[in-house]
């Protein structure tokens, strides 16, 4: 079945754009209710410094992998990318360990009566950047098959249980709010990796049911375009007589990697100041991040949509 990058990348971008105004607007009116009922040094410590540890992790030991095996997908070998892309996974741990500790030992701890929330918060964090990227391989196959609605789905489902689940907890227990954050954050990654698994496992077995009923052979059925017949083929694998990884696509990635050191300096730069250097209390860098997030609006509802759909196109062609 021959693939419309041009189509899927359109309606990529729009159902992005769509999704990213519709959930600012969901996320703007619960925070607007939620801030009444926590503090602003909380309000500095979940957007600033804990969420930083997550961008940190997820753009450094994803991002290169996620741009260099969605390049070209419709020549590649799936057993060799399957296991270049779980490489992630030990970076992002030995990564965790190393981040987790300067961001538990090394940088300025808040006081007292935040400091059990902010440990059980970064631990949080830690947890869910290596849920996700345990569940890589299925969002990567999602993209390179066009199943444009499953990623805007699943997106939306994970924004909705992070957003309920904290705003419950902090409704109820404001005091809680760090653990509230802690536990919407596992909450939501655990539905959104489970969601992909359960997706795939429901087509897997629906395909080969097929192919049961018409008796059509493995060989024959090359054109149906999925080349998975179970969700262990999204597990890393040992291959026999042949590279074990894509090299080609470990070398780019390697480039991404090096491409988004700088830019994750340049992106998040006020953020790392302010927690490395410390020249502002929590309360100070919750109001940054404030107005921060909203001078950057325009480019995360439109430019960033755009950008990753042109990418996509422009990459498969």
């Amino acid at each position: 079945m021959e693939k419309n990058f041009l189509k899927s990348s359109i309606k990529n971008a729009t159902f992005n754009i769509l999704f990213q105004i519709l959930f600012r607007v969901i996320t703007f009116v619960t925070n607007a209710v939620v801030l009444r009922h926590i503090s602003h040094d909380v309000v500095g410590i979940m957007n600033v410094r804990l969420l930083l540890l997550e961008s940190t992790l997820l753009y450094l030991c994803r991002e290169p992998f996620r741009r260099a095996c969605l390049s070209d997908t419709t020549h590649h070998v799936w057993p060799r990318v399957i296991n270049l892309i779980w490489i992630a996974f030990p970076i992002c741990l030995l990564m965790s360990t190393s981040l987790g500790y300067v961001w538990m030992h090394l940088l300025e701890l808040p006081g007292k009566e935040f400091a059990n929330g902010y440990i059980f918060g970064v631990w949080a964090i830690i947890l869910s950047c290596l849920c996700e990227i345990a569940c890589e391989p299925l969002y990567l196959a999602a993209q390179a098959f066009l199943y444009v609605r499953l990623k805007v789905v699943m997106d939306t489902i994970h924004v909705l249980v992070r957003t309920l689940v904290f705003s419950v907890i902090v409704l109820r227990n404001p005091e809680n709010a760090l653990l509230a954050f802690s536990l919407a954050q596992i909450l939501s990654t655990l539905v959104y990796s489970a969601g992909y698994y359960l997706y795939f496992g429901w087509k897997i077995y629906k395909q080969n049911e097929e192919r049961l009923k018409s008796k059509i052979s493995e060989s024959k059925n090359q054109g149906d375009d999925f080349p998975f017949n179970s969700l262990t083929d999204f597990l890393p694998h040992k291959l026999k007589a042949q590279p074990q990884i894509d090299k080609k696509l470990a070398v780019l990635a390697w480039s991404f990697s090096k491409q988004g050191i700088w830019k994750q300096l340049l992106t998040e730069g006020e953020r790392y100041l302010a927690t490395v250097v410390s020249l502002l209390p929590f309360s100070h860098q919750g109001a940054l991040d404030v107005v921060s997030s909203l001078a950057a609006l325009p480019a995360r509802l439109i430019l960033r949509p755009l950008e990753d759909a042109a990418y996509f196109y422009f990459s498969q062609v």
